[in-house]
């Protein structure tokens, strides 16, 4: 082997490498909420003659820095942890919190004990680099027994990211500062000096097998609640988007687009008598012009949307059937959705005339593009129009009879995204045959089904994952 290094060269590289770890880890930014679960299992040790009676004081969680530690295993207990550990009251460990510049939110997890296994559920806000959690809650009657787990990390430091969830496993301690002489009682001795905390042991066969460590009491749970967000005014977002990727990890929110926090955004009342809105646009629903125009702020452009009438409910299916789209982007289905309420006359004929001279004529789709429906409110339109005449006709194209065997059929495949290979094998089966270039005979190769596909994730306002 080469030369070792010098005690001070050896020095010097555990420190740089000390830095390099910390130099790399990145805080996570903003403040955010975590739901905490405690599942408590002490009827496990009922077994090992464990009394019935045994409990939990009520658990205490705070979120802090690297600066404050609530216990450590080998370090002497707090005078509010003491408290805790003996008598299970929280009065003074919450007021060390409370004081402490490095404690970020505290939180109680019940108002009072809680049975062996009588889990609990509470809330606590975490933010930047105040990002552990810590937990405690005596185990009585004891002397001087507790559960907890310190130090939760709630931050992905390498990635600067807030972890969606995590669990720790709850274990036994023994806070030092009582004797062991009368198990599971609190009359007890105190120890002096004082010790330091340690692992709660077996106590050789006492209070499990053996004189190994006692094994975890329970386990708590932090999972993080979602923003609330919304689209902000101006945006072509919608709450809906905002919602979904603000809160993906890692996040994709525009401030551009979405605002979020970390609670309720104001809005509308739910009771509050909201504007009914209407499309006026193709692209614009009756849905997202009520949405929209509802915000606070509102985004309501009027040449999108129409909030005139008075609050209602829109037409239920059904209500109009007889309306004709008269002028492009009106179809059918539009007029009858949205009429009588919402009827402009040069969009939408509704006194039967139109709809009477409409059903004289049936057109079908020749073209791959096009659809019987499309091609039928089309052409009643205007039937000299580009689309009508090329992709559209009058006869109806002849298809395999429905009695025809399977074998009288080929099987098409579709190379492209528009077709289907339900929609290739009908138009190319016709006769005459629709059958374009985005169609094939020969199967085309695809990831077999056990190949994984890679997450994609949007990062436009007008796509989604999905």
């Amino acid at each position: 082997p080469g030369p070792r290094p010098s005690d001070n060269m050896r020095v010097l590289l555990v420190a740089l490498f000390a830095f390099v770890c910390v130099a790399s880890a990145t805080d996570c930014t903003g403040g955010r909420t975590y739901k905490v679960t405690f599942t408590p299992r002490l009827s496990f040790f009922f077994q090992y003659q464990w009394p019935t009676t045994i409990h939990w004081s009520p658990p205490v969680v705070a979120s802090h820095s690297s600066g404050y530690t609530m216990f450590s295993s080998g370090s002497m207990a707090s005078a509010g942890m003491e408290l805790l550990a003996e008598t299970g009251d929280t009065t003074t460990l919450m007021s060390e919190l409370s004081s402490h510049y490095d404690v970020h939110d505290t939180l109680q997890m019940s108002m009072g004990p809680l049975d062996a296994d009588e889990s609990a559920m509470g809330y606590i806000d975490v933010m930047g680099s105040k990002s552990l959690a810590s937990f405690a809650s005596m185990i009585a009657p004891s002397p001087d027994w507790f559960g907890g787990y310190a130090n939760a990390q709630l931050c992905d430091t390498n990635a600067g990211q807030w972890e969606t969830s995590k669990t720790f496993n709850v274990v036994a301690y023994d806070a030092g500062t009582e004797d062991d002489t009368i198990l599971f009682s609190i009359e007890n001795t105190a120890t002096s000096p004082q010790e330091d905390i340690s692992r709660l042991l077996c106590m050789n066969d006492a209070l499990c097998p053996g004189n190994d460590m006692v094994p975890y009491v329970g386990m708590i749970t932090y999972e993080l609640e979602p923003l609330t967000c919304r689209a902000v005014a101006g945006s072509t977002a919608t709450d809906g988007w905002c919602t979904d990727n603000c809160n993906h990890n890692t996040p994709y929110c525009p401030a551009t687009d979405c605002e979020c926090a970390n609670g309720a955004l104001p809005s509308p009342s739910p009771a509050a008598e909201a504007m009914y809105c209407v499309g006026i646009v193709d692209f614009a629903t009756n849905d997202w012009c009520t949405a929209a125009c509802n915000h606070v702020p509102p985004v309501c452009p009027d040449d999108m949307c129409d909030c005139s009438g008075e609050p209602r409910p829109s037409p239920s299916p059904g209500t109009v059937e007889n309306c004709i789209a008269v002028q492009a982007p009106a179809t059918n289905q539009w007029c009858n959705n949205n009429c009588p309420d919402y009827c402009p006359t040069e969009f939408c004929n509704c006194d039967g005339t139109a709809a009477t001279a409409a059903s004289a004529t049936t057109y079908y789709a020749v073209c791959a593009t096009a659809t019987n429906d499309w091609c039928q409110s089309l052409c009643t339109q205007n039937d000299q129009d580009a689309s009508c005449v090329e992709c559209c006709s009058t006869t109806a194209p002849v298809s395999p009879s429905p009695g025809a065997s399977a074998e009288s059929d080929a099987t098409y495949y579709s190379l492209c995204v528009t077709h289907t290979d339900e929609f290739c094998t009908a138009v190319c089966n016709h006769s005459p045959a629709s059958c374009d270039s985005c169609c094939s005979e020969t199967a085309p190769a695809s990831p077999g089904p056990e190949a994984a596909d890679t997450p994609y994730y949007a990062l436009c306002v007008t796509t989604t994952d999905e």
